[in-house]
């Protein structure tokens, strides 16, 4: 199969199942992605609201300071973070395990590849689920880890010109996080880049745990041969998809964003329309409510692609299943019954 009759199936295959898009929305928001649809309803403090907040802690830290308080704050922030990287991580992981592997089973039933070896049963098999699942967790914490080393050595620059900001701005007229993002635009895009290349290192790497059976380490040198070496297959692909599931997560967040600030006018006027806020309630709701919905499909299609490639892949280079001295569909020429 030609990798645009792939990319058709998969859609296809997506469309027709609902419960991806449910686990795919899943896995998207434990990894953070609650953050983006908590975005219409949160209210941006005030530059002057911030410097309150945080100004205790980033002034002694600009002067080489240290104190107890933010020592504490510290271990605390880096202690729920831990605690979210492997409780959410260990759920993401579960979902992607599933997700990858009903998607090759679809791939199969569509002609992508021909079966492969039958799976263990039983015991064996929930026992290589919890394995599975542990080393999906480890192989993505490490794709991540270029990403946390970029955070932290950017988050120095960050704190600096947030200090400069906060203190001796040039320009007030502009928000704040707007003026900080411009000071610090080249931390912000080196973290970026890392975060979208663990992303896509650590879903190729998934694949190569759910179905290889392959130990985290070489999964992951293994996913970033097949960026290096396919990036047709791996690299086009993940970057298209993840473009359309930020695009649409944008354009539907945006709007519930304006949805929300018209609920705050109507609960504003005096005297209080109960039919406009009623509508105001309604719109907002509808609109959000699409953003979950297309978001979880878009974030299914993205794994459903991805899924479907690899398998097809694999099959054109004899390793689904499949001979490497013929292409998937050949006739075997020793069989004397005329099977494929």
């Amino acid at each position: 199969m030609s990798r645009g009759g792939a990319i058709l199936a998969s859609l296809l295959a997506t469309l027709g199942r609902p419960g991806w898009w449910l686990l795919s929305l899943a896995g998207f928001l434990v990894r953070g992605g609650f953050l983006v649809f908590l975005l219409p309803i949160v209210v941006l403090p005030s530059p002057l609201a911030i410097s309150n907040v945080v100004a205790p802690f980033i002034v002694p830290m600009a002067f080489g300071r240290i104190g107890p308080d933010t020592i504490a704050v510290g271990v605390a922030a880096v202690a729920g973070l831990f605690a979210w990287l492997l409780i959410g991580g260990w759920i993401a992981a579960a979902t992607d395990l599933v997700l990858v592997r009903e998607a090759a089973a679809a791939a199969i039933d569509e002609g992508v590849a021909p079966p492969p070896a039958e799976a263990p049963d039983g015991m064996e098999a929930e026992r290589r689920d919890r394995v599975g699942v542990a080393t999906i967790l480890a192989a993505r914490l490490v794709a991540w880890l270029p990403f946390a080393a970029a955070l932290a050595i950017g988050l120095v620059r960050i704190v600096a010109v947030t200090y400069v900001e906060l203190t001796r701005p040039l320009e007030v007229e502009s928000p704040l996080a707007l003026r900080v993002a411009f000071g610090a635009a080249g931390e912000l895009a080196v973290i970026t880049v890392l975060w979208l290349l663990g992303e896509l290192v650590g879903g190729l790497a998934t694949r190569r745990i759910v179905l290889d059976g392959a130990p985290a380490g070489r999964a992951l040198l293994a996913a970033i041969r097949d960026v290096i070496r396919h990036p047709g297959s791996t690299l086009m692909p993940w970057l298209v998809t993840t473009a359309l599931l930020f695009t649409i997560l944008g354009g539907t967040v945006g709007a519930a964003s304006v949805a929300w600030s018209r609920i705050i006018v109507a609960l504003s006027d005096r005297p209080t329309d109960p039919t406009t806020v009623a509508i105001s309630i309604l719109t907002f709701v509808a609109i959000w409510l699409a953003a979950l919905i297309l978001g979880g499909l878009f974030a299914a299609v993205r794994g459903a692609v991805m899924t479907f490639e690899h398998i097809r892949v694999r099959a054109r280079t004899g390793t689904f299943g499949a001979s490497v001295h013929h292409r998937p569909g050949d006739r075997s020429v020793p069989d004397r019954g005329g099977s494929l």
